[in-house]
Formats: structure tokens, sequence, C-alpha cells
């Protein structure tokens, strides 16, 4: 296999074709790969108590409108992935006209150092920004804290909670209540497919068809068969992408409830059980997900399917600009689903502009005007967490890049079928743990009750 293209160089492919949405945010790598350590949160950081909410809530009314723009000029600083500026410039640049007074400033911020900075702030006392773009993993960071140093926007949020996607609000909520972020994208999951590989394997193309072809996970199992039989094709780039999808439709946590790690459970060996037993049998290509050659099967169209969120087709665009008509979207096998990323924005508790953070924030991602500038700010396609903005023409317009196909419904058609995440701050220790033991299942061959038991118990003496 080919060595993987860095995670810099493949954002600055995604950059150039200037539709990367918040990859850095919602493109959380399926495969299960070793990731940054996260911040843990510390004995003498204890939950705070939320303010009581409003006696009153606002008026409900009937489409969303800006919040109350501050009366003096000012300028609020966002702490923002660099990739997830070049989309947001439409946006912002119809903001700043309807609110002259309001001046935005974008700091590049690296993912790695978003959370970590912005904790670092609350703790000094000093230096965080008026609003910061945080990936759905990271929020644990701030929820487990009782959502210290973070602005509470539930009774900005209150009067339309039924708005944003449920599990999508329950994510950044915090155990008093405190909703800590408003939620810009999120990443369930569906299979992209590529038409040429099923046509040559002999199955019909057309979205129905592969969906029918596809429904179960012993009807992929078929399907992979007869795409490999045509010789130089494979269903599927990884097997490690089986691997994550399964184990999320039973549920998504490497820990339960009393923090006792639970990666050697039926979910877990099953789901490698199942992805051993497709690379036994060649039906994946075998190849580094995100590598070089993973990057040239996807312009030559030689890898089936795909099973990722919605921002998938930023990706697709940037590699394969020429291909319309050649793709479709189909559910995932299994009538379940799985959630590949997502990402909010936070307003800290130090911004003494919070109204114009607030402002902003709402605006980008809670009007329709708002979300279908930032939406078409690019080149690509991403879901937000707002359900209001699945109403919008590029939800339900056919897409000539998919064959004609309504491609987005599939993901709004889902968009509350999401199994329940749990998250920690040790989730990135557990991830690197599934991954080693995952890479021996599938590499070396080691029985995977084996495997996960062995990394079940690294994951108990790494966090003590």
């Amino acid at each position: 296999m080919k060595s993987a293209l860095s995670r810099r160089k493949f954002l600055m492919i995604a950059a150039s074709s200037g539709g990367a949405l918040a990859l850095a945010a919602c493109a959380a790598q399926p495969t299960p790969a070793p990731a940054p350590q996260q911040p843990a949160a510390t004995a003498e950081t204890k939950p705070t108590e939320a303010p009581p909410p409003p006696t009153e809530a606002p008026a409900a009314t009937p489409e969303p409108t800006l919040a109350p723009p501050p009366a003096e000029a000012t300028t609020i600083e966002l702490w923002v992935q660099e990739v997830s500026i070049a989309p947001q410039k439409k946006v912002s640049a119809d903001f700043m006209a309807k609110t002259p007074n309001i001046k935005l400033n974008f700091v590049p911020t690296t993912l790695a150092d978003t959370t970590t900075k912005l904790l670092a702030s609350i703790a000094a006392g000093s230096g965080a920004p008026d609003l910061a773009f945080v990936q759905y993993n990271d929020i644990v960071n701030f929820t487990l804290r009782g959502g210290e140093g973070i602005a509470d926007l539930a009774p900005m949020i209150a009067d339309r909670k039924d708005e944003w996607l449920a599990w999508c609000l329950k994510i950044v909520t915090t155990d008093a209540g405190k909703i800590l972020g408003i939620p810009t994208d999120v990443g369930i999951a569906a299979n992209f497919y590529s038409r040429d590989v099923f046509d040559k394997a002999g199955i019909k193309s057309d979205p129905e068809s592969v969906k029918a072809a596809t429904a179960t996970w012993d009807d992929y199992l078929v399907a992979a068969k007869k795409v490999k039989e045509v010789g130089s094709q494979w269903i599927l780039a990884n097997a490690s992408e089986l691997f994550e999808v399964f184990r999320q439709q039973k549920g998504q946590a490497y820990f339960d409830k009393s923090g006792e790690p639970i990666v050697n459970t039926e979910e877990f060996v099953s789901a490698a059980t199942y992805a051993q037993e497709f690379r036994k049998a060649g039906l994946d290509a075998n190849v580094s997900v995100w590598g070089n050659e993973w990057g040239d099967m996807m312009v030559k169209r030689v890898i089936g399917t795909y099973p990722y969120a919605a921002w998938w087709d930023i990706i697709l665009h940037a590699y394969t600009p020429d291909s319309a008509g050649s793709w479709g979207v189909a559910p995932l096998p299994g009538g379940a689903n799985a959630n590949f990323g997502g990402s909010y924005y936070l307003i800290p508790d130090q911004s003494t502009k919070k109204e114009a953070a607030w402002a902003y924030a709402s605006y980008a991602v809670g009007t329709l005007e708002g979300i279908e500038a930032y939406l078409t700010g690019g080149a690509g396609l991403w879901l937000p967490g707002w359900k209001k903005s699945y109403e919008l023409p590029v939800f339900t317009n056919p897409d000539p890049y998919y064959g004609g196909q309504e491609w987005l419904k599939i993901f709004t058609e889902n968009a509350d079928n999401v199994p329940d995440i749990y998250l920690t701050v040790n989730d990135s220790v557990a991830a690197q743990a599934v991954g080693e033991a995952l890479a021996s299942v599938l590499d070396d061959g080691k029985d995977p009750q084996q495997a996960f038991d062995a990394a079940n118990q690294q994951i108990k003496e790494m966090i003590g």
C-alpha cells in the first residue's frame, strides 16, 4: 500500500476546489486511526449549574430572523479551521452587508489547537475568541465541565429548539440543560456509489436498484462478489470502513456510562469479524484510505461504494470534477445509520460581544437566507443540523452530477435516524487501541475476540 496523503495535503486539495466547508471539523476519518489526545477534565473543573431559564420564552416567529445587532460598531473574532473560511465568504459578506456595524475577523486555527487553546483560555480567564468552531467529538470537553466558560445558548434557542436535529442538540447540551453551541453541519452517512462499477458488475446502477441490491449486509456481500468477478474493481476501498459503519449501527460508544471500556463487546467483535471475512474473500481493494492509490482509484472509478457523510460531495468534486453523471447515492445497508463528523459554533463567556457573535452564528446556520449562502459558498454540499434548511431547493432539486438524482434526500430522510452517540474525553485513547486491534485482525488475521480483548485491557491500563 502506498503512503497516505498527509492530512494537510488532503485539506489543501479540497480547499483548492473552493468547496471545503469544514473538513477539519466535519470529516472525521471513518477509519479508526490514532487521533490526538484530547484534554481531559481535571478534578478542579467541576460542572457548574446552568442559569435559570427566562420566565417567559420569546414569542416564536414564523421565519427565523437575525438576532438584535449591537448598537455600536464592533469586530468579532472567530477561531475557524482554515479550510472552513473560504466557504463562509459569501454568507459573511451578506451578513456584513445587512449589519454594517459588525465586522468579522476570521482567525485560522487548526483543529488540534481549537479545543486545546479554548480550554487554556477558559482556565487563564483571557484570550478566548468571540466565536469558536469546534468539532462534535470535542464538545464533551465542555459538556463534562458543565459548560464552564461557554455561554449558554438555551435562552436564544428555546422557542426554536425543535428546528434542530434532537440528537445533534443532545451532544452539546449539559446535564443541567445548558446548550453550549449552535449546530452547523452533521455527518449522517450513506453510500456514495460509482455507477460504472455497478454497471460492469451487471447490477442496475439507478439509485432504486442499488438501494435494493445493497438493502442488507448479506445483499451487500452478494453485490461485492459480483463486483469482484469483473476484475480490477472492488466494492470498497478498505474493510476498515466497513467495520466502522457496522459497529456504529449498533451504537457509537467506546465506553459505558460508568467509564468502563466496551470495545470487546459483541458489537465490536462482530463488526471486526465481518470486516475480516470481507478482507479474506478479497472483496476490498485493501488500499490506505486517504492514500495516493486510494485517490487514483477514485478518479478511475474502480471502487464501488464510499460510506461517508454528505460532505463527501466536496471530495468527489475535488477529485473527479469532470465525472458528472457517474455517481449516485443509496442508503447504507442494514436499515440504520452512522455519523461521521459534525461541528458547532460556541460563544465563550469571556466575549464582550456575545450579541454580535450570536447574530452572525444564528444568521449563518439558522436562517434560510444565511444557510443557503453558506451551503452554496463552495464547490460541494453538506448537511446542516438545522432541519428547516431542508426546505431549500438545493435539497430537492435534481443534481446533474449524480445523474439527475435528488441525492440529498437520502440524508434528510434519515436525519433523525442516527444511533445514540455517547462521547467521552478518553475516546481518542480508545480509538487508537481499536485501530491497532483492527489492523491486527485485517492485516495479520488475528482472532477478533482476542484482539479486542487485548485492546480493552490496553485502554484500561492507559486511562488508569
